[in-house]
């Protein structure tokens, strides 16, 4: 009996110890499940998270992450078909978990099937953002939440199955207590690990919650979550500096509030639009700050769906204040230098880095009488036709200041020759055009038509040099020919004359018949002069009825005194007045360098010596210094 009850016992004990192994093999099998399953769950939500920082960044790298995530997810899923087998009450929730997974891989694949990745963020932002993206991924999380539930039903049913295991062995198999005592310590020991496991997976979720939330508020664009009702539920720290800059509401009215008068209409107008229809908000507005000033924000927001019911709203915002000053900074310095460019008297030319025309202001299509239009595209030295003062073709300096990269300043006028041949002194001033880099990019060249200031200048310096009445050189001109023709003669060895040339009866013609007769003889005499003297020879008023004739080209006295005499003769009956001849005759005096002096004013005063020698000898006569025997009287 006792051998009969023992046997009983062990078969007892061996049948119930097998069918406790059974059962705790399948609640070990769903702790697999379960834990297989929560891995799933991470790696979903590390997808989440790495899609979330592949549409920030827009990189390659993020986007091999990405690619890792679903890799990863994949195996995971795997390794839960495998573990879930044949059972026919969880084979159908995995297939949905997959098939939902799927989805969830098909959306993210196509927020990131740009060829560019670093660009669209704002538009990735807001796929991101859209219900069908919201619906794919409340489904993968309710698939992933069902398989769960079901395995956690069924480790409670294995569970509850194992402890009327452990019951009846524990009534049935009271010997083989120590058995059943060291096989639930081991039990607790595995869901002591189980757990472990469970918590540091729970741990690592938390962290990843955290870091992306840390990374969602290191965003440059304002992120925020809003309630069915409009009441916000998440702002990140972008938005919330945002929203604290405006107002201290928290609800969408209060921004609304907060809108700039002119914006305010419109923005409300799209706010009911979104609550009627369910379409993405797009909005351009400006907000007002506490202190008055305005500040540029666009929005997009868009509503989350879930079994076609909106749930709430998730919105980005962009603080556009700083774009916007700049792009009125900018409008305002180039409408300044448009009108400035229009207004001035200088005629400006820009070209790109091959000196082909950019930009011709106003003055320059007049100057070079074209058209802008048609000036531009053209070669600027096809455009502007230059010579120098030889009349030999001159490039702009413009070519040459792109080459050299620095400031070309063309001191010296130079000559514009315009279509009909006309030719006007122009100066001009180039300068290379730079890049942020100090790349020189094209140039710019400035004509200025100095046309009438030097024809200014040229008539002060006719003024300043030849006698107004005669229009013959003056003094200052005379000495400054004679000391050129002295240093030549010096290099040569040649010699010069000096004929100096007084009026006799100059002042009885003033005294007679006027200044204005007085005046008229004097032209009459310098042309009378001017007609008489050789080519090489210069004709002078120094003063009253005083001239003088320098001859550069002299061999000897012999040829001053000739011409001499031919002055004297050429004044014979030669002037009238009104018709009235003019009892006018010409005293002479001659000197020679370096014969009577090697100097000009000690030439000058030589010939004066034999002018007053001739006067004082009857007048009418040319003498040469310092002998008196060369004259000769008509």
């Amino acid at each position: 009996m006792g051998a009969a009850l023992i046997g009983l016992l062990i078969v007892c004990g061996v049948a119930t110890t097998g069918a406790l192994l059974i059962a705790q093999g399948r609640v070990a099998h769903s702790y697999d499940v379960l834990h297989e399953t929560s891995l799933v769950r991470e790696d979903v939500q590390a997808l989440r998270l790495r899609v979330g920082i592949f549409i920030v960044r827009g990189d390659r790298a993020s986007r091999d992450d990405v690619t890792a995530s679903i890799r990863s997810a994949r195996a995971r899923l795997a390794s839960l078909r495998a573990l879930v087998g044949s059972n026919q009450a969880q084979k159908p929730l995995l297939d949905q978990l997959a098939g939902a997974f799927e989805e969830r891989v098909r959306s993210s694949t196509r927020l990131m099937s740009t060829a560019d990745f670093s660009a669209a963020i704002e538009s990735r932002a807001r796929a991101m953002t859209e219900p069908a993206y919201q619906v794919v991924n409340a489904r993968l999380m309710d698939s992933i939440d069902r398989m769960e539930r079901a395995e956690e039903l069924l480790l409670a049913e294995r569970r509850s199955r194992q402890s009327g295991i452990l019951l009846v062995l524990g009534i049935t198999l009271g010997g083989l207590v120590f058995w059943a005592v060291a096989i639930l310590a081991r039990l607790r020991r595995a869901a002591h690990d189980l757990i472990g496991e469970l918590s540091a997976a729970y741990r690592d979720t938390a962290l990843s919650k955290a870091e992306l939330e840390a990374f969602i508020d290191a965003s440059p664009l304002g992120l925020f979550h809003l309630d069915e009702k409009g009441l916000p539920t998440y702002f990140n720290a972008e938005a919330i500096r945002m929203g604290e800059l405006v107002t201290e509401g928290g609800s969408v009215a209060d921004w609304l509030a907060s809108v700039h008068p002119e914006d305010s209409d419109a923005l409300n107008s799209a706010w009911h639009r979104l609550l009627r229809t369910n379409e993405s908000l797009e909005e351009m507005f400006r907000l007002v700050r506490k202190d008055g000033s305005p500040v540029w924000v666009e929005s997009h927001l868009a509503p989350v769906l879930v079994e076609n019911r909106t749930t709430g709203f998730v919105g980005v915002c962009r603080d556009l204040s700083e774009r916007k000053a700049l792009e009125e900074n900018l409008f305002a310095a180039k409408e300044a230098a448009q009108v400035t460019l229009e207004s001035i008297g200088d005629a400006v030319i820009a070209t790109d880095a091959e000196g082909v025309i950019t930009f011709l202001n106003p003055r320059a299509a007049v100057l070079l009488e074209t058209e802008a239009q048609r000036g531009v595209g053209m070669p600027v030295d096809e455009l502007l036709q230059l010579v120098d003062e030889d009349g030999e073709a001159s490039p702009t300096s413009l070519l040459r200041a792109i080459a050299e990269n620095r400031t070309i300043d063309v001191i010296k006028p130079r000559r514009l020759v315009l279509s009909d041949g006309t030719r006007l002194d122009i100066e001009d001033v180039a300068a290379p055009i730079r890049n942020r880099q100090g790349t020189v990019i094209g140039g710019v060249l400035v004509l200025r038509d100095v046309s009438i200031a030097q024809a200014i200048a040229e008539r002060m310096r006719h003024l300043a040099e030849y006698d107004v009445l005669t229009d013959l050189p003056n003094r200052l001109l005379f000495e400054d020919r004679a000391r050129q023709a002295l240093h030549a003669a010096i290099r040569h060895r040649a010699r010069v004359g000096l004929l100096y040339i007084d009026l006799d009866g100059f002042k009885q013609v003033n005294d007679t018949h006027g200044h204005g007769a007085g005046d008229e003889l004097l032209r009459q005499v310098a042309a009378c002069l001017e007609s008489t003297v050789r080519l090489t020879d210069t004709v002078c008023r120094i003063g009253g009825d005083e001239f003088v004739v320098l001859m550069p080209e002299v061999s000897d006295g012999e040829g001053a005194m000739n011409l001499a005499e031919k002055i004297v003769a050429a004044a014979q009956g030669r002037f009238s007045w009104h018709g009235e001849p003019l009892d006018v005759t010409f005293s002479v005096g001659a000197a020679l360098y370096p014969d009577h002096a090697t100097d000009v004013i000690a030439l000058m005063r030589q010939a004066d010596h034999a002018l007053y020698r001739a006067k004082q000898s009857g007048r009418n006569r040319a003498l040469m210094a310092p002998e008196a025997a060369n004259s000769v009287s008509v």
